[in-house]
């Protein structure tokens, strides 16, 4: 098996954390995030690559920035600050599920968005290429790790 790893463009977003989280992350504050993709695939193609690197960072660059830069993720129960970014008008994306906006979370929701991404686009991409995994970091020591087979690690 092939695999390539790239670094998308980092975003920053404010999130807190809920649903009985009785930490410092309760309160609202922000991250400077990055996110790295592993794409796998079994073959490369008639160029030699796995898949261009400028293909996957336009597919899921513009998807990163277009909903989560500069905005606010916010956890479906988390109904007060949703309604403040409404009423605000200020960009925000809120988890499905009722998931917290922790960077595990976070991971695993992009990785599904990749993966949504990734197969509406697969006649452009290689065939044999499909998203590994997905790194999520919020700062140089914080991170977390979702992987195809669903296993992640906090980093």
């Amino acid at each position: 098996m092939h695999l390539i790893k790239t670094d998308l463009r980092q975003f920053s977003a404010a999130h807190r954390l809920v649903k009985g989280y009785e930490g410092k992350c309760s309160h609202l504050h922000g991250h400077d995030y990055r996110v790295n993709l592993v794409i796998g695939g079994t073959a490369l193609n008639d160029l030699d690559l796995l898949v261009d690197f400028d293909d996957i960072k336009t597919l899921c660059n513009d998807w990163v920035q277009g909903h989560l830069d500069h905005g606010t993720l916010i956890c479906e129960s988390d109904v007060e600050l949703h309604h403040f970014v409404l009423a605000q008008s200020q960009k925000h994306y809120v988890l499905p599920d009722g998931r917290n906006a922790s960077a595990e979370a976070l991971a695993e929701h992009l990785f599904a968005i990749f993966n949504l991404l990734w197969k509406e686009n697969s006649d452009k991409l290689n065939p044999t290429s499909f998203v590994h995994s997905v790194e999520v970091w919020e700062s140089d020591k914080s991170g977390a790790i979702f992987c195809k087979d669903g296993a992640f690690l906090k980093g």
